[in-house]
């Protein structure tokens, strides 16, 4: 087998220590996905280590300064969360290696370590790959073509419906509700999936007008946190929250 050794960078030992609680380790990976125009969306994947927990930033391009911006939101949101977020996690790549020193200047306490070539966590792989798996059969059972614009949001759509649901390293409580203590409803988040066509409600509308006046019709992309609170896409094409 070949020495690796002279690849491993001097802050990439000990892979492998176990984190002391949710939200102290994350894994984070580029991921590419090449649309039906022929562009390339490419997105910023955070893996929480022990819950699988994961969450999806889009990027501009992949260099530098877009990993960073991504990860200077993304710590932001997750210590609002009560996160510590004490180690950062990725694979050799050169250009997250490169955001290193921006993490060490962003907080003394994130920690960041590359690991060698082929010892990557195999769970980034296996859940890029089943994320990869639930676009095709999201696109396929829409039943019509995907403006390209929307991918993303269905890509999002894939990945809130994973994090609400209990695996394996997550025990009985969804990934999700280890981040945000939040509990999926199946009332509210999980009644509708992607593309369904829903009714955007209007405020202070009388109840006995009509129902075409009490709202618009828009296409269901994906949950936000909290009850009957979704990201939709109106007929006109605009968004509303």
């Amino acid at each position: 087998m070949r020495d690796q050794s002279g690849y491993r960078e001097p802050n990439s030992e000990n892979m492998s220590e176990p984190a002391e609680k949710v939200g102290d380790h994350f894994i984070i990976d580029l991921i590419f996905v090449r649309m039906p125009n022929g562009s390339k969306l490419t997105m910023l994947l955070i893996l929480e280590e022990l819950t699988n927990a994961a969450f999806i930033i889009k990027l501009k391009n992949k260099k530098t300064l877009s990993i960073e911006e991504a990860l200077y939101k993304s710590i932001g949101y997750l210590r609002s969360q009560q996160c510590r977020v004490t180690l950062i996690k990725s694979d050799h790549e050169s250009n997250i290696r490169a955001c290193a020193p921006f993490l060490n200047n962003l907080n003394p306490s994130v920690k960041y370590k590359s690991a060698a070539p082929g010892t990557h966590a195999k769970r980034v792989e296996r859940f890029t790959q089943v994320l990869r798996d639930k676009l095709r059969a999201m696109v396929k059972s829409a039943g019509i073509p995907i403006p390209p614009d929307m991918y993303f949001s269905l890509i999002l759509a894939a990945v809130s419906a994973r994090n609400q649901v209990p695996n394996l390293n997550s025990g009985a409580i969804p990934p999700f509700q280890h981040i945000t203590n939040w509990k999926p409803s199946l009332k509210g988040s999980l009644r509708h999936k992607f593309g369904d066509i829903v009714i955007v409600r209007k405020p202070n509308i009388h109840d006995t007008d009509k129902d075409s006046d009490r709202g618009e019709r828009a296409i269901y992309l994906y949950p936000n946190k909290g009850m009957n609170h979704a990201t939709v896409r109106l007929l006109d094409g605009a968004s509303a929250g």
